[in-house]
């Protein structure tokens, strides 16, 4: 379940909005094993982002939000994000129409040496660096 704030979404409900969020990243040409990038504040949308990166084995890079532009740009080339979704895109890529179908998403296991989450260090000696 997610809580935020009032809104509560259950777990039948959220695995709905995941696979429909699957369903928009491919429509937007996202595949298994691309490199994600994404870089705006916490939400229930940002989370329902993340779990239908998962599930469709996509891998997710976090990237801080205050973080200066030309910095998240930077470091989304150096690790080779195919897409990067900022701020409001994210709302863009997930769906909460309850209406619509969910279907089955073969493949929800996830192999032991597959990418799933791709973050940045703190960069406390220089850049920050990715760490898989």
């Amino acid at each position: 379940m997610i809580i935020w704030g009032t809104r509560r979404i259950q777990r039948p409900q959220l695995d709905a909005y995941i696979s429909c969020g699957v369903r928009q990243l491919k429509g937007m040409g996202i595949k298994p094993g691309d490199r994600v990038a994404l870089s705006a504040p916490t939400s229930a949308e940002y989370v329902v982002l993340l779990l239908s990166l998962w599930r469709m084995k996509a891998v997710a890079c976090p990237i801080d939000p205050h973080w200066p532009p030309k910095m998240a740009d930077a470091y989304a080339a150096k690790i080779n994000a195919r897409h990067f979704f900022k701020g409001g895109d994210v709302q863009k890529a997930v769906c909460f129409d309850a209406r619509l179908p969910a279907p089955a998403v073969p493949g929800d296991d996830l192999a032991l040496d597959q990418e799933v989450t791709v973050i940045a260090t703190s960069g406390t000696s220089g850049a920050p660096k990715a760490a898989v």
